[in-house]
């Protein structure tokens, strides 16, 4: 059960590279049609919120398919194995259907809302194609989970890879009609979504089935709508906390927008910068996950707060490097957003990330402490404490200091995090209460 540094690095870099490549698929739509015209960003930014919704549901459900299948591995049960992996894939089925309902009507609710019908129409194509790319987009990540319990980074990476770099040059020929291509705008941002999520899944399939077991066996629906059950009961929670912190950050949002254009023009950068750098530790979470459930009924009290504690010092400490090297050069990150020397957006972009640099460390704790709780099959309890502590001490301290400091926008910014301090904190405890007192690691 004891692992070393080298390991660590070896399976947590390659699932934070894979992660990051998902989260750069949607920027690298908004920065291409945000070139192409206002338009195409204000309608694709829409679609992506139906998207992220769906999307989010179904990674949930494929990381309570994760832990579990670590268990059943541990244990070396192929039959149960197989039943769950038909149950995860029944699930995400239905959830594909559902998402292609909702992108078949989703230019009507926007209408609903208020949307201008030509921003509504001109939305549904790529409504569409975003529904679509959902099944392989889960099926993505469900195979990054199995190669990584394989250890086989390397297929990973190489995935990502193929994934992003052909959605980027599908989008760069297909949105600006480049190399005698149509220019399609928004509507080729779709097909390059759903493209590039074939390439990625696809790669990462061929690299699956050569370790599959080519066995035919019968199927129990009984079985398999049991396993379906507990997938449901561990990863529901899990895609619920997920929306739950993108819904705390949209308020965010909302609130920037009562200061002025620059304050949420630079709000809105120092989100997305945030976003790509935290989405680095994910990958240290997903092993924690995988480690943890792959050694299920082996782990005591020591070794799990053991390996919960090296695993920590090794991932924040990566990412406090980081964070120093992104700090050292803003200033150029600062110009990719096209803010000008003396702009006030600019000005304020700094104060943000200034401010939020340093707690991207709690937020990366918190990462970390919800992936060894996951891989012990613990979701519902992390739910409870982490939304409670955003929604009631993030969003009154928001308020608050907003109330009180009318004019000064980096109050969102102290309230938002003074949320995510209180859900670290409450992380923590919970976590220090289930390694000393839980039965199953003081068997």
């Amino acid at each position: 059960m004891s692992v070393n540094t080298l390991e660590i690095l070896q399976r947590a870099l390659p699932l934070g590279l894979a992660n990051m490549s998902v989260v750069l698929m949607p920027l690298l739509d908004s920065v291409m049609l945000g070139r192409h015209g206002i338009e195409s960003l204000a309608a694709g930014g829409l679609a992506m919120q139906i998207y992220i919704g769906v999307f989010i549901i179904g990674e949930g459900l494929v990381l309570g398919f994760g832990t579990l299948y670590g268990q059943h591995r541990e244990q070396q049960n192929p039959d149960e194995i197989r039943e769950l992996a038909y149950a995860l894939y029944l699930l995400l089925g239905l959830l594909g259907l559902i998402a292609m309902v909702i992108g078949t009507f989703g230019s009507s609710f926007f209408s609903a809302l208020g949307q201008s019908k030509k921003l509504a129409d001109s939305l549904q194509p790529y409504l569409i194609l975003l529904s679509l790319a959902t099944l392989p987009s889960f099926l993505f990540i469900h195979f990054w989970e199995l190669l990584s319990y394989e250890r086989k980074g390397k297929k990973i990476i190489e995935g990502a890879c193929l994934q992003l770099i052909s959605n980027a040059a599908i989008n760069y020929i297909l949105i600006f009609g480049n190399l005698g291509a149509p220019e399609l705008g928004l509507l080729g941002a779709g097909i390059g979504t759903l493209l590039g999520a074939l390439v990625g899944a696809g790669w990462l399939y061929i690299a699956v089935r050569a370790k599959a077991s080519c066995e035919k066996h019968d199927l129990n629906i009984a079985n398999i709508m049991e396993q379906a059950r507990k997938i449901v009961k561990i990863g529901l929670p899990i895609g619920l906390s997920i929306l739950s912190t993108v819904a705390y950050l949209s308020l965010s949002v909302i609130f920037m927008g009562w200061f002025s254009h620059a304050a949420l023009a630079a709000h809105i950068a120092v989100l997305q910068l945030n976003e790509v750098l935290i989405v680095f530790i994910l990958g240290f979470a997903e092993y924690s996950t995988i480690h943890t459930a792959d050694n299920y009924t082996k782990e005591t009290n020591a070794s799990f707060k053991a390996f919960s504690t090296k695993v920590s010092i090794i991932a924040l400490g990566l990412m406090s490097l980081v964070l120093i090297l992104t700090y050292i050069g803003r200033n150029l990150i600062y110009d990719l957003f096209s803010f000008g020397a003396n702009n006030d957006a600019r000005i304020l972009m700094d104060d943000f990330f200034s401010f939020s640099i340093y707690f991207l460390i709690l937020d990366g704790l918190v990462l970390i402490i919800l992936g060894l709780l996951r891989g012990r099959a613990e979701t519902l309890a992390p739910l409870i404490i982490s939304t409670s502590a955003i929604w009631s001490v993030g969003m009154l301290s928001q308020v608050g200091l907003m109330t009180v400091y009318p004019h000064n926008p980096i109050t969102v910014w102290i309230g938002m995090q003074i949320g995510f301090a209180a859900a670290a904190a409450g992380l923590f405890l919970y976590m220090t209460w289930y390694i000393r007192f839980h039965p199953t690691l003081n068997k």
